[in-house]
């Protein structure tokens, strides 16, 4: 599982990564070794559909099926493959799906740390606007994850938002 990347037609790569992740879901094959495969084909992958497949499956492969006395340990390399992704994204949609994964898996408190930096708009990400909806989601990402001053940043989010519909929204998800 770990040569995905090595498997140079995307139109055999992508069917390929189906079905190992079936696979996993059929018990086949261990959770720890998909999540090794995606974190050695992620840098390599150059399909955006492949791509934000191969994100999608990252997160549900952290969230759901990494034990969580195994996520604090595998979340740092997780994290740095994904900056290191969001880095080198050519395109603003590869960003944003590089960006999107990062958001949804953070955990480290230098990840977290930066991504509040983002919220506040004293670091932005080159190449990447972030909107109204995607400042509340980080808003919300960040507060599920318990940063120090979550609520603060609820409040200065929903103060934020422009549209009625979207600031009520907001506000209930609160």
């Amino acid at each position: 599982t770990t040569s995905l990347h090595r498997i140079e037609d995307p139109v055999t790569r992508g069917p390929a990564l189906i079905t190992v992740w079936e696979s996993m879901l059929e018990g086949r094959v261990a959770p720890s070794s998909v999540l090794e495969m995606l974190l050695t084909a992620l840098p390599h992958e150059d399909v955006e559909l492949t791509l934000n497949e191969m994100l999608g499956y990252l997160g549900d492969a952290f969230w759901r099926f990494t034990p969580p006395e195994r996520r604090a340990s595998a979340a740092p390399r997780i994290e740095r493959v994904l900056r290191q992704g969001l880095d080198g994204a050519g395109s603003t949609s590869t960003k944003a799906s590089w960006f999107n994964a990062i958001e949804n898996v953070a955990t480290t408190s230098e990840t977290l740390t930066w991504l509040e930096r983002v919220w506040r708009r004293d670091e932005a990400v080159p190449g990447l606007r972030l909107s109204e909806n995607d400042e509340s989601q980080l808003a919300l990402e960040l507060a599920v994850r318990g940063v120090a001053n979550a609520e603060a940043i609820l409040d200065a989010q929903h103060a934020r938002i422009q549209s009625p519909d979207r600031k009520a929204r907001f506000a209930f998800v609160m």
